[in-house]
């Protein structure tokens, strides 16, 4: 655990731009390191994949299965389908 001083609002927001995720994200994986499983979580949830455009019917139900076993909803599942549906 780190100790929060005058330096740590700039790390946090180091963090939150390298990193791509939002404040209280930053300031879990700034105060418990980058191995502690809370923070696996965060950057486990902000992998992006590429290439899905060209993903066929079954690979896409694949990956949405990887997706529900990761912990995304249901409804985070769908919003991202759709998106992805839009932009072909």
């Amino acid at each position: 655990m780190s100790i929060w001083n005058e330096d740590s609002g700039y790390y946090c927001l180091l963090i939150a731009i390298l990193c791509d995720v939002d404040v209280t994200e930053a300031k879990l994986i700034y105060k418990y390191g980058p191995g502690h499983p809370v923070s696996r979580r965060i950057f486990g949830k902000k992998l992006k994949v590429e290439g899905v455009e060209e993903m066929e019917k079954e690979a896409m139900g694949s990956m949405m299965y990887r997706m529900r076993k990761e912990g995304y909803t249901l409804e985070e599942i769908w919003t991202y389908v759709n998106t992805l549906d839009k932009k072909s």
